[in-house]
């Protein structure tokens, strides 16, 4: 980890270098003050394919699910209102990361565990009263006209008081542009924009997918490899009976998929 400077270094890649970078494959030359309005738009559409593909990639044959970035995990917290039990989530919320919501330090309480919308209706059908939330959901909100669908969290049981709580979530991404240059991620991911840029750029000049894309997909595979060396492990949460949601003295045992399984530490 490194702090960068107010200018970022030459090392980092920007929206001028994926310019350059793309007009060679769609016949606008090197010098910027030749390019038209046309060309300058079409290299902003590919800048952007190029940056999906890095952002959202898609799942590596035996893989699992899509990978999450970790520069694209942003924690923050939510401020329950008393008797008050739907809540709209951030406008840049794209999906929940950490499976527990926790509260602030001290409280004693266990975390929020997710369960489904339809569950809470039902449990709110048998009772309604309000208390310290243990259970979420997430649902999609209705859309708004002219504006993007947002997400909601609706809580269980619906909050008696405030309460502060901690989620991590994955944040959904504005594009790049003169004023907003530099991808997320840092050098690595400024470099792998390069690689995206040209497989892009080449299917854009001939129509296919060649050499220079299977190059993209193998930086990219590498970079997600390395990405998510550096995340903590997950773990499958406390092992406990649900009777006594609010008993917070749980026996927690960590679980983690290696060459083996281990409780606790034990093999």
């Amino acid at each position: 980890l490194f702090n960068l400077p107010t200018q970022p270094p030459s090392l980092i890649a920007g929206y001028t270098d994926f310019q350059l970078e793309l007009a060679r494959y769609i016949g606008s030359g090197s010098d910027p003050s030749l390019w038209t309005t046309q060309q300058v738009d079409e290299m902003d559409k590919a800048i952007q394919e190029a940056y999906r593909y890095i952002l959202y990639p898609s799942r590596i044959p035996g893989g699992g699910l899509p990978h999450v970035w970790s520069w694209l995990r942003q924690i923050t917290t939510l401020t329950t209102v008393a008797a008050t039990g739907t809540y709209t989530l951030p406008a840049d919320f794209g999906s929940l990361h950490s499976r527990e919501i926790t509260y602030a330090a001290d409280i004693g309480f266990v975390a929020l565990e997710p369960t489904s919308a339809l569950d809470i209706r039902k449990r709110n059908q048998q009772s309604s009263t309000n208390q310290q939330p243990w259970l979420y959901a997430i649902e999609w909100a209705p859309q708004t006209a002219g504006l993007n669908q947002r997400q909601r969290i609706i809580l269980y049981p619906t909050p008696d008081a405030v309460w502060v709580l901690t989620y991590e979530y994955a944040v959904l991404i504005g594009k790049l542009s003169k004023t907003n240059p530099y991808p997320l991620g840092g050098p690595r991911i400024s470099q792998l924009m390069i690689e995206a840029c040209k497989a892009v750029g080449m299917s854009k000049q001939d129509g296919s997918r060649t050499d220079i894309w299977n190059q993209f997909k193998e930086a990219l595979s590498d970079a997600i490899a390395l990405d998510a060396s550096t995340l903590t492990e997950r773990t499958v949460g406390p092992m406990r009976d649900r009777g006594h949601e609010l008993d917070y003295r749980d026996r927690l045992f960590s679980i983690r998929s290696t060459s083996g399984s281990t409780y606790a530490g034990v093999a």
